[in-house]
Formats: C-alpha cells, structure tokens, sequence
C-alpha cells in the first residue's frame, strides 16, 4: 500500500465502526498465486499484488476494469457479481459479472511472476468491442519518480532494479497516463478520487509519466458471438531477468493464453492433486491450494496476506514462523502415513533461482523465531525429501514508509543472518500480531503464544 491509497482508504473508511482505515482487506475475494505472486481478486473484479512478502516484488496496487457497452461503458465493480469460485482443484479464479443485456466471464490464474486476466463477453455488445483496464502499478512500492515506456503493444513501468509489464492477447489500442492525487486532492477532508479519470495531465508534462498509473483501451476478438482478450502483468527484477527477455516473456503469455481453454489447462498443470477416494477430499483440496497460495520460492510459508503493511494495527503477517511451518510439515507426514497416499509431495521445497546458488544451511538467528520467507537463509532438507540446494534472496529495499525505529532479521548472499535498523515493509517487523486477519479459503492467521 502507498502513501495515496492509504490516505484514499483512510478517507473512505475512517467513519466505519469495523474496518481499519488503511488496512488492505481481502476478506470478500479469492487469491491465485504459485512461487513469485499472490494475487487478490475482488468480487468486482479488480485484483491487488500482495507478493512482496513471498518474492520481494511489488506489483498491482489497484486496478480496475469495464468494457463498452450499447449503453456506454460499464465497470465492473458498478454492475452485479453473481458468483465467483475457483475452477476444479486449481487456484484459477471465475468471476461472473451480470450487466443485463451482457454477461462477462473473468478468469485469473497467477502463475510465477506473470497473472493472467481472461475476460469474456456474452449477450449485447458494440461491433467493436473492446476492454478499458486501469492500473496502479508500484515496482518496489515507489509510487512516484518512476519511468514508463509504451512499447506497441505492451507497457513498462520501472524503477529501479524492478520492471512492472501489462499487455493484452489482442494488443493496446491506446495507452493514457492519469494524473495521481494532487496535494490539494490528498488534503481534502472528504473528497476522493476515482480513477481512471479525464485528467491525463497536469501543468508539467512529466506529471502523467513519471508515475506508475495508467489506462489501456484493449480491443477485444469477437467469435462465435463471444469477445474475449487476456490481460497479462508480469513482474520481474533486472538482476535476474533481462529487460528484453522480460518484454518477450509477458508478449508470449499472453499469445500462448488468449483463450480461457489454454489457460484452464496451464491451471491444470499446477492442479493440487489428491486421490479421489480421500475423506471429505474438497477441505483437502483447498487446505493444500492455500499452502500453494502462501508460499514463497524458498519453500518457506507466510502466516497470510499482508493486510497491513505499515504495522498500524498490527506487527505483520507476511512472515514465516517456524513453529506454523513445522507443525504443517507434521501434519502432512501424518496424513502420509494414515492415509497410505504420498502428501509430503504437498510441502514446497526450495526452488532453484537464477542468482549464485548457495548450499541450504541451518537458519540463522532470527527476530522472535521467525523469518521473512523471501530471506530465508535455508534449512536442512528433511530426509523424506530428494536433496536439493536453494539460493538465498536478500530482503528488497522496503520504500515510502517513514522509520518506525523497529529492527528486522535480513539475510545476505552468502553469509549469517545480520541485524540492521530499516523502514517498515511488507516483509520486515518486529512487533507481535495483535488481531487475526483473513486468508485465503480456510487458512485462519493468528498471533502468536
């Protein structure tokens, strides 16, 4: 969450009696998710990046999407949402929006560092169809002096060390730069913002550039009475991923998956798989989507979704407990050997990366027994796992909060634990959970004893 969208939230929450203003809330949508990301799609139909805890990169911070209709455009968090679910045993979300006259189908599936939004239009619809899509995009939670590239058919926006993509299977007619909160708006007692909005500019011409908002106007293929597209972000760090390849990567996603069938089947291949004849097999199947959902690269899991990010009302749950971690390893032995079926296959062990590898050691001292799952210095493998080795991922800089004072455990390349004094992350805290917090399907966060 940045400095606009927590003001914004404050402004529209701050009379609530059982919301906290400046909370990220994910308690009436889904997530997808696999190793880089986790996602949260809304029941409106927006979604929002809360990945930084699991991979050390920062994504969507809002979005918004609606398409043209006889009667105008329609967004579709003004119209009903009839359902939303996930499809079979995978983490790919449908969501059904009921406009009247139309109907879209959308369909999220994050896999690694790249999310794909299908969307599909049924019913009454112009000749020449086509999706507007809005986003907030935040590399390495900055929120401003970011640069943006319009490419043909893609755009990127970066920072630093962090390349944020968006293109669509159909291509971008048109991008539009929009014009973040101004003081005078952010100061404003009660007035908020809508984006996107008319305002593509200000007095400077760098005011709707240097920033990561931004509208595409997508076109959408129409066949057999249906228009469809897919919209696909990818996130990637430049010390590990060409800018180029990258460019190349997010353009080949979205070309290989628009259509909801091609991406039902790469949603398949990431299926969590349990046997048929297991007891009361749809818990089962959502108890081991959500420790797909939760984990990071290293294998490690965090409590949940990071709902407060500048520790407010609480010390953080994007962290990973090793007591949590342990008991869940137990419970998963345990159902190996009464069930006679092999789950430890569930247990995400660490996955290679591209940076130097590193042997996995004994964990290094960390703040009151946990870690964050992104600097993990590694553990041993248990021995009812193939042996395997890992790198370690040093904590990303955290940005825009200012310093609370509190410490955090951050791990180096190759080298112990160390202790520094930084401004509060998503993925850096010292301070105990105070309250619970939603999670995806039925995972329930809590403080510790």
């Amino acid at each position: 969450m940045t400095l606009r969208s927590a003001i914004d939230d404050y402004k529209r929450r701050r009379d609530s009696a059982r919301e906290f203003p400046g909370e990220r809330r994910s308690v009436e949508g889904t997530f997808s998710g696999l190793d880089e990301r986790l996602v949260y799609v809304s029941r409106e139909g927006w979604h929002r990046d809360y990945s930084y805890p699991v991979s050390g990169l920062a994504g969507v911070e809002r979005s918004r999407f609606g398409v043209e209709t006889l009667d105008g455009r329609a967004w579709f968090d003004d119209i009903e949402t009839t359902t939303q679910r996930y499809v079979g045993d995978t983490a790919m979300v449908e969501t059904v929006h009921d406009g009247g006259r139309f109907t879209v189908t959308q369909t999220d599936l994050t896999v690694g560092a790249l999310h794909y939004t299908h969307f599909e239009v049924d019913g009454e619809f112009p000749q020449t169809p086509s999706l507007q899509a809005f986003f907030d995009l935040t590399p390495e939670q900055q929120e401003s002096r970011l640069g943006k590239l319009e490419h043909e058919d893609a755009v990127e926006v970066h920072h630093d060390r962090q390349h944020n993509f968006v293109t669509a299977s159909t291509g971008v007619d048109a991008v539009y730069g929009q014009l973040p909160e101004q003081f005078d708006e952010l100061a404003a007692f009660s007035e908020t913002v809508t984006y996107p909005r008319s305002q593509t500019g200000g007095e400077k011409y760098e005011d709707a550039l240097l920033n990561g908002t931004v509208v595409l106007d997508v076109p959408l293929d129409v066949e057999d009475g249906t228009a469809s597209t897919t919209v696909v972000s990818l996130l990637v760090d430049t010390e590990d991923d060409a800018r180029s390849d990258a460019l190349d990567r997010v353009r080949a996603a979205a070309a290989e998956h628009g259509d909801r069938d091609s991406l039902a089947s790469l949603a398949r291949e990431h299926a969590v798989a349990v046997p048929e004849s297991v007891p009361r097999r749809d818990l089962a199947v959502a108890d081991l989507r959500v420790l797909e959902l939760l984990s990071a690269e290293t294998g490690a899991h965090i409590a949940g979704p990071d709902m407060d990010p500048f520790y407010v009302y609480t010390g953080g749950y994007g962290y990973t407990w090793f007591r949590d971690d342990s008991e869940i390893a137990r419970f998963l032995l345990e159902a190996t050997t009464t069930s006679g079926s092999d789950w430890t296959h569930s247990w995400p062990t660490a996955r290679p990366s591209t940076s130097t590898p590193n042997s996995m050691t004994a964990p290094g001292p960390t703040a009151c027994g946990r870690t964050t799952a992104t600097s993990r210095p590694g553990g041993p493998t248990p021995d009812w796992r193939p042996a395997t080795t890992s790198t370690i991922r040093p904590t990303r800089p955290a940005a825009s909060p200012p310093s609370s004072g509190r410490t955090s455990a951050s791990a180096t390349p190759n080298g112990p634990t160390t202790w520094r004094r930084r401004s509060p992350s998503p993925s850096t805290a010292s301070t105990e959970p105070s309250r619970t917090t939603a999670s995806p399907s039925s995972v329930r966060t809590r403080g510790r004893t």
